[in-house]
């Protein structure tokens, strides 16, 4: 399963609040990126993103991807609900009032119909959801913080902050039990050192893959934060929520803290360029192999399941010497903004500067590791449409060493480490 804790290097740091007037929107009917920090990539083009007459627009419908609720006509073709079992937004296009549960909020703007379709205020609608909305104007971008939210393709994570909607839920998908007494041994083994239960929050899981709301869309779950401290003196937190097993949460805990290992240590290090983004993804290996490769999802499911009976010390956990405790590979995309450059060869030159910083970052890692690293690197041009022929480089290192076979074949990192690892992975 691709993480999608990639990270943006690219954006400045979000300021202020997104803008009501036109002067720091850009011009009319410009397509906007929009970040929400769920997702690494710009999702505007999933919610049509656009400055109407001064105003960051959406497409309502683009909403019901499920980035955040469930979207439907009202009464008529001019009325547009947005549902979430806890939450009932209604706009209309001949109104600036915006209903939320039934109380009124006066944005500064009605929702417009363009095309046949409506575009509603970015800003009222995700505030309403409960997030935060920020405009940066130096990149002309927008930012929806979703906080304790999580809202993915389909299905919102949102705090049961109303006990009423408990009548609302199936008694079988309200979960109940106690991940703390029931993982206390694991946990005492995975942090010998001593732990101790930060927050004990309620949420609520809502799918809005059918057509309308019905109980057995929703589900209730406790989530634990647990803090701890590691080897270096530093509190971290490690996250149980009784919707997942206990291998999935070990699971994504350590992928995240690959992910904040090389970036503290090696891409904030060798890339802290604005016109330069680097998005890191870590899997492990027999997670995706492609073309039905049995073997490898058995062997990984198998060893996914046995990370809680191992309950690796996490405290004491050397992210130098990982790879010998965990299969994983790092996907590492460096992107470049070309779209400055006077010319061709100066815009392959700042490919070519990329890729030899990344190269003098690979053998860092190599070499910091042992010779283990598992690396599939990506250097190319971000989304330059006027620099269609450039040379783009695409290499691959698995346990330390540099992958030579045939150029002109399709590789798949997945398939070279688990061609590498089968015979002892998975069979410690």
């Amino acid at each position: 399963m691709k993480r999608i804790f990639y990270l943006l290097l690219v954006f400045t740091v979000f300021c202020g609040v997104i803008p009501v007037y036109g002067e720091n929107a850009g011009n009319d009917d410009n397509y906007v990126a929009i970040y929400m920090d769920s997702y690494s990539d710009d999702i505007g083009s999933y919610l049509d993103g656009r400055n109407i007459k001064g105003r960051i627009m959406i497409s309502a419908f683009g909403v019901d991807w499920g980035f955040g609720a469930k979207v439907k006509y009202g009464s008529n073709a001019n009325e547009i609900i947005f549902a979430r079992a806890d939450k009932t937004i209604v706009m209309r296009t001949d109104s600036n009032v915006m209903l939320v549960n039934g109380s009124s909020v006066i944005m500064d703007c009605k929702p417009v119909t363009i095309e046949g379709k409506i575009y509603v205020p970015l800003k009222y609608l995700y505030e309403a959801l409960g997030c935060q909305v920020e405009w940066n104007p130096e990149s002309k971008a927008v930012n929806i913080n979703t906080g304790d939210m999580n809202i993915g393709m389909g299905v919102v994570t949102y705090p049961l902050n109303d006990e009423s909607l408990l009548t609302k839920v199936k008694e079988e998908n309200i979960y109940k039990t106690n991940y703390i007494e029931e993982y206390k041994d694991v946990l005492d083994r995975m942090f010998p050192s001593g732990w101790k239960v930060e927050s004990e929050k309620q949420f609520v899981r809502e799918s809005f893959e059918t057509c309308e709301h019905y109980t057995g869309d929703i589900q209730v779950f406790t989530k634990w934060e647990i803090s701890y401290t590691d080897k270096n003196n530093e509190k971290r937190i490690f996250t149980i929520s009784n919707i997942a097993d206990m291998n999935k949460n070990i699971e994504n805990y350590l992928l995240n803290m690959f992910e904040n290992y090389y970036m503290d240590n090696y891409i904030n290090k060798y890339f802290n360029d604005e016109n330069i983004s680097v998005n890191a993804d870590f899997s492990f290996v027999g997670e995706n192999v492609p073309n039905g490769r049995k073997e490898a999802e058995e062997a990984y499911k198998i060893y996914i399941s046995n990370l809680t009976n191992e309950a690796v010390d996490l405290s004491e956990l050397d992210m130098n010497e990982i790879y010998d405790k965990f299969p994983v590979y790092a996907d590492i995309n460096i992107n470049c903004d070309t779209a400055n450059a006077d010319n061709i060869a100066d815009k392959q030159n700042i490919i070519d500067t990329a890729y030899n910083r990344a190269e003098e970052m690979v053998s860092e890692i190599i070499s910091d590791t042992g010779n283990k690293a598992n690396i599939e690197l990506y250097v190319n041009a971000l989304g330059d449409k006027n620099f269609e022929d450039q040379k783009n480089y695409r290499e691959f290192y698995v346990a330390g060493e540099k992958y030579t076979g045939n150029p002109s074949v399709l590789v798949y990192m997945s398939d070279l480490t688990y061609e590498v690892y089968k015979d002892t992975l998975y069979k410690r």
